[in-house]
């Protein structure tokens, strides 16, 4: 297959982000005609393969096709999902706010009526919703000749997911006492709950740190948030090639949307108001520094193909792990460090929650997936993650905490190797390797890669090996955290 064909296929993937940029800014969708056959995949496949950076080029076109063929279900449950509110207290609370929602309330019994609520709405949603699976898979199975949706995502990453199924598997083991030993006095000292008596909304709260933003900056954040690039010799509102939207209210579902790497990339987030949303900024930016220092010189299948987001989430999540140090919340941000020692180290919890979250989403979706359980996969689903993470899940959220591509990897992935990374830059450049411009140079460097390398060739070639001991090492610093909790 000619270059030009993989030029013709890049221009679909921008006209697709374009109207996912379009989307979550509330514009107007220009609707530009979009086609690529079953015939044209199969043509790219006997040229390209299905392997390598050459590969990237099949999986580019028939991640396209497939979303064609998913589209009209997918509009049908899109429209539902966008009527579908619940009801609290005579508040309506719209199902795609519900996370954004919960992060924000603080009342237990209003959190209890939300979930009898969602339960009523995902009954109803829940055929629309395993219908595009059924599209998917039946598509990937009848056309595309894959056994199951695990033997897909395995090729398209290019990674052994049952490698990665023993390590996460490995990791909710070694993690459970650290976790075990704080999540309840943690929940207690925030909610009054007990965790026999929490659900999944009140985990949501409990890590969104709303109850810490008595703590948060506001009224300096801005100017702190330039001192610190100012460390790097850099000011991000003056790259040309970053597009910093700042839209609806705090708390909001950030984003960044690469158009073109690196020539346009946009990071759409809220007002910086709070804790959260101050890692959701970090996180965008790490994101987005991650396209916009990427080499121009290298091809489009190593700069936008990427199929795996795992490498791009590591950046991302080092960004956020960033901003949410002692060193940092002292350092830039001025807290006390009795007060950046509690900030930090309830993040660092929330860390722990979170990738034991992930971990445990992927086994779920390696043995639904593996064995053909999407839509009768929900009790294993409730009774998992029930036993991973001490909240009550209902079975009837499955559907709707089911990630494409078997996502929770490339973030159960991303938390690990943060970890990694963060070990190698402070043993390179000291605990405080943030505040230096050598920090910097050697990102800068590292970014220039772009997507050439997968995750785990990246660490062998610039880091390290990616390993959980790094992570647990930071487990062990929470020994603490119980004498700090009457702060909270």
């Amino acid at each position: 297959m000619s270059k030009i064909d993989t030029q013709y296929l890049f221009n679909i993937v921008k006209i697709l982000r374009k109207r996912d940029l379009s989307l979550q800014l509330g514009d107007s969708v220009e609707e530009e005609s979009i086609n690529i056959s079953r015939e044209q995949c199969f043509k790219i496949r006997d040229d390209y393969g299905v392997t390598g950076i050459r590969g990237r080029v099949f999986h580019q076109a028939l991640e396209q096709y497939l979303r064609i063929r998913i589209e009209p279900v997918q509009a049908m449950f899109s429209t539902w999902m966008q009527g579908a509110k619940a009801q609290v207290e005579g508040e309506d609370v719209p199902f795609s706010q519900v996370i954004i929602w919960c992060q924000d309330q603080k009342n237990n019994e209003k959190r209890r009526i939300l979930r009898y609520e969602i339960r009523s709405l995902c009954r109803f949603l829940a055929p629309f919703s395993h219908a595009t699976w059924q599209v998917l898979l039946h598509t990937l199975s009848e056309e595309f000749h894959y056994s199951n949706y695990v033997e897909y995502c395995q090729e398209k990453k290019q990674v052994d997911l049952m490698d990665w199924y023993k390590i996460a598997r490995k990791f909710l083991n070694e993690s459970q006492r650290y976790y075990a030993e704080l999540v309840d006095d943690i929940l207690h000292h925030v909610t009054s709950l007990t965790i026999k008596e929490a659900c999944r909304f009140d985990a949501i709260y409990l890590l969104g740190l709303r109850y810490l933003d008595y703590l948060f900056p506001n009224n300096k954040i801005n100017e702190n948030i330039e001192k610190f690039f100012n460390y790097w010799g850099i000011d991000i509102l003056k790259f040309k090639n970053l597009i910093i939207h700042t839209t609806g209210k705090s708390g909001r579902q950030s984003y960044c949307i690469p158009i073109e790497i690196p020539d346009e990339v946009h990071v759409i987030i809220g007002p910086i108001k709070g804790w959260l949303d101050l890692e959701s900024f970090f996180h965008e930016i790490g994101h987005a520094f991650s396209f916009i220092f990427t080499s121009k010189e290298l091809s489009i299948e190593e700069r936008e193909f990427f199929t795996s987001g795992a490498l791009s989430e590591t950046f991302a999540f080092c960004f956020q792990k960033m901003c949410m140090s002692e060193e940092f919340l002292v350092n830039i941000l001025g807290l006390s460090s009795k007060m950046a020692e509690l900030v930090s180290k309830i993040h660092t919890f929330k860390w722990l929650a979170l990738t034991r979250r992930y971990a445990t989403k992927f086994l779920i979706e390696v043995d639904n997936f593996l064995y053909s359980k999407v839509q009768r996969g929900q009790d294993h689903y409730a009774y998992m993650m029930k036993k991973e993470t001490g909240f009550d899940y209902d079975p009837e959220t499955y559907l709707f905490d089911l990630m494409p591509d078997i996502y929770s990897l490339d973030y159960f992935q991303a938390y690990i190797a943060s970890s990694c990374m963060w070990e190698y830059l402070t043993k390179s450049l000291g605990t405080d390797w943030f505040l230096k411009k050598d920090a910097f140079y050697l990102l800068s460097k590292w970014w220039s890669i772009g997507n050439k390398l997968d995750l785990t060739d990246f660490f062998k070639k610039q880091v390290s090996t990616i390993s959980i001991k790094p992570f647990l090492e930071e487990c062990q610093g929470l020994s603490n955290l119980k004498a700090l909790l009457p702060y909270l």
